[in-house]
């Protein structure tokens, strides 16, 4: 795949301007809205003084938000490190000093966190979401993209310019950082889209985090044209909810997830005649219980 994130993602946005590209409650932005709200961030982030090769962790609860920073910095060609919001301060602490982040990304659900990440010190920039969270010394994400542009123009950077540090659980020992081109990981996420036969005007409900295996579904469905809805975690009845009222097409669950659904009562009187992909990962699932699924 010869081309980069914000090739990509500007192309998304001018294919399908009106279309809805990601729904969370009631929050619902059209690709000009959500896009805008990308290269803005994307912007602010440049505006900064950070360059390719810069690495920015970021460490948010699953949100419009956590998506405009993950790929507005992408689009910007800088280098994310997308931090697992449930791990321990000493995990955080160990990624963030072994990338040699330059930039911390967070919210206000992950605001303490991202305290303590910043006093560790070896950060330069501490950049908060909301303004409550904002720390001594740090920058305001909204203040920032006040002023910046939202329209196309992505920074020419290389394909292979590594963009993407992804930190396994550390089964063996300390985390390791994976890093990730822009040629490697779009051709990932290429294949997924091939893989998991994502269509055009795909409905995709996430309930994995939008850091990890939540990525295989969210450039793929926009892609195509589609709809992200996110659920910002797993619950069961919200997310049969949600299947009904969106007309989801597909989601990830892990076989944890998928038995809690199947036990669920009341399931017999959802209608979920919409599914058509049901993707299950990172452990494996009895026999009987994936043939209830289908």
């Amino acid at each position: 795949i010869g081309r980069t994130f914000g090739s990509v993602l500007d192309a998304c946005a001018y294919n399908y301007p009106t279309e809805t590209a990601l729904v969370q409650g009631d929050t619902r932005l059209t690709y000009d809205q959500l896009f805008d709200g990308i290269r803005r961030t994307g912007r602010a982030l440049l505006g900064l003084g950070l360059r390719p090769g810069d690495r920015v962790a970021i460490v948010m609860a699953d949100s419009p938000t956590l998506l405009e920073v993950m790929y507005g910095a992408l689009w910007a060609g800088l280098t994310i490190v997308p931090l697992n919001a449930r791990l321990m301060l000493a995990d955080h602490a160990y990624m963030v000093g072994d990338a040699q982040a330059r930039a911390l990304v967070f919210d206000a659900a992950m605001a303490e966190r991202g305290h303590e990440l910043a006093r560790e010190g070896g950060i330069e920039l501490v950049i908060a979401t909301d303004e409550a969270a904002v720390p001594e010394g740090g920058h305001l994400l909204s203040r920032l993209k006040r002023d910046e542009r939202g329209g196309p123009g992505h920074p020419d950077v290389d394909v292979d310019h590594e963009c993407w540090i992804q930190y396994t659980g550390g089964t063996t020992g300390f985390p390791k950082g994976a890093a990730h081109t822009h040629r490697t990981i779009l051709s990932t996420l290429y294949s997924c889209t091939l893989e998991l036969d994502v269509q055009p005007g795909e409905v995709s409900a996430h309930v994995a985090p939008l850091t990890h295996s939540g990525i295989v579904y969210v450039l793929p469905v926009w892609a195509r044209g589609g709809t992200n809805v996110v659920l910002g975690g797993f619950d069961p009845a919200k997310l049969l909810a949600a299947i009904e009222r969106e007309r989801v097409t597909s989601t990830l669950v892990v076989p944890t997830m998928l038995y809690y659904l199947l036990d669920l009562p009341g399931i017999g009187d959802v209608d979920l005649s919409s599914l058509r992909t049901l993707t299950y990962g990172a452990a494996p699932i009895g026999p009987d219980r994936l043939e209830q699924a289908l």
